[in-house]
């Protein structure tokens, strides 16, 4: 903030917005409705300040001076009268901290998180869970539509943009915990670097409940610590079967089958543990990506994976390999492409009796090597930046049969759904709501190849 009237407005000026809608990353993108002295405020409700950075910034007139000046806010809902106050200014937007609600949604509801608000692990607690699906509906297709240029291709989808729901709370099973200065375990505080104790998280399983409800024997000389914790059920006991944990979390010791480490440390990197999928058991690492709904991820290989067969299948971005291991159910070869260490040695194990090929290579690498036309499906499950310039470019220049691309950001689905537009056709949308409480949109979306080939 450069001016003496911006200093001014950023530290003594509340305004009364309006919210128009919620984009991606889950900010309420409002407008001035009616400025306000901070004399004239109301009393304040639950202050939120920060929040998450979405991607997109839609430009507006300047406010103020420039009354039409969007405003980003957390923690509010279309439609919802605020009274907020500014606490950063960019050249076509700003930023505000939510005071009061005026006049609040239909869809408002009391949050289930004592720490809600402060903590920055969740952004829709205040959403009813019907709208949280919704909302995220509508920011999926606005976003495909105004980056991706897809208006013309979501409008001839056979069905609407569907979002599979799965357990609202409980389902987090991967964390990672910070040490507070009062001795407890927590998450970062919402906007800030500042650690939010926390004794109970809602949307976390017992496992990682276990470990903050007694973190003595965790946080010493902790900078970070790295949790899984599998929820009930969803763990291989000592029979080699799946089912209850003998350990109760009520005693405050972790169920069976629960990892943790300091980050960055050798325990970090050498923890494994063994989760079941469907009728698979897999070898998961502490360290590396894994997904931390697993009720969600059974959900997704039974309805999308496995149902996919063929004589041939490329599995990019594979993980610990457990897509590969539903294709080569139903596919004569399988070739799974993945360069993350941990996660290429946990693969190795879980793909050893399948007959895939594991290539142990950058996925850029890859495609530089071959091509797809030959492939019946080739499925994509890239980090949250998306597809690269050449792997986008060689999926266009060689496009399979069919492609299956896993999501977990709306913006970059958008953009390279944009550059594969001239070489597939959409064919059906899905969102999968690993994420209940928050704004995170995870989207699977399946493409055919388009007549002209590329």
């Amino acid at each position: 903030m450069g001016s003496e009237s911006s200093l001014f407005e950023r530290f003594f000026l509340h305004d009364l917005l309006r919210v128009e809608k919620l984009v991606a990353g889950g900010m309420g993108l409002a407008r001035s409705a009616e400025r306000l002295g901070s004399e004239d405020a109301g009393e304040g409700a639950n202050p939120a300040r920060g929040g998450d950075h979405h991607r997109e910034m839609e430009s507006g007139e300047r406010s103020g001076e420039a009354p039409g000046k969007v405003v980003f806010v957390p923690l509010v809902l279309p439609g919802e009268l605020l009274e907020a106050r500014y606490v950063q200014e960019n050249a076509s937007y700003r930023h505000a901290e939510l005071i009061a609600v005026r006049e609040p949604s239909k869809d408002r509801r009391i949050p289930p998180c004592a720490v809600y608000g402060r903590c920055g692990g969740c952004n829709l607690q205040h959403v009813e869970y019907p709208a949280q699906l919704r909302l995220k509906r509508d920011i999926l297709r606005e976003t495909l539509e105004r980056i991706g240029g897809l208006s013309s291709a979501l409008q001839g989808l056979p069905e609407e943009i569907e979002a599979v729901e799965g357990p609202q709370l409980g389902y987090r099973s991967r964390v990672q915990l910070h040490p507070s200065p009062d001795g407890r375990l927590g998450y970062r505080m919402r906007g800030s670097a500042e650690v939010v104790a926390v004794e109970h998280c809602p949307i976390a399983t017992d496992g990682v409940n276990a470990i903050l409800a007694d973190p003595s024997r965790y946080r010493e000389g902790l900078h970070r610590l790295l949790v899984f914790a599998p929820p009930e059920g969803w763990q291989e006991s000592s029979d080699g079967s799946s089912g209850r944990s003998e350990a109760s979390p009520a005693d405050n010791r972790p169920p069976e089958g629960t990892i943790w480490a300091p980050e960055d440390s050798p325990e970090a990197r050498e923890r494994f543990t063994t989760v079941m999928l469907q009728t698979h058991r897999f070898r998961v690492p502490l360290a590396g990506f894994f997904q931390s709904n697993l009720p969600m991820l059974s959900a997704l290989i039974e309805n999308e994976i496995m149902p996919l067969a063929g004589r041939r299948a490329v599995d990019l971005y594979a993980g610990v390999g457990v897509f590969a291991v539903f294709l080569a159910q139903s596919f004569e070869e399988v070739v799974a492409v993945e360069s993350d260490p941990a996660a290429r040695e946990a693969a190795e194990d879980n793909l050893a009796a399948t007959g895939t090929r594991f290539d142990a290579v950058r996925v850029e690498r890859w495609v530089s090597r071959n091509r797809f036309r030959e492939d019946d499906v080739v499925v994509v499950d890239p980090p949250r930046s998306g597809l690269s310039k050449s792997v986008a470019r060689a999926l266009r220049r060689s496009p399979p049969q069919r492609l299956l691309y896993v999501s977990c950001d709306p913006a970059a689905l958008a953009r390279d759904l944009g550059r594969l537009a001239e070489a597939f056709r959409l064919e059906r949308i899905r969102i999968y709501d690993f994420y209940p409480q928050t704004a995170e949109i995870e989207t699977v979306v399946h493409l055919t190849r388009a007549k002209q080939g590329g």
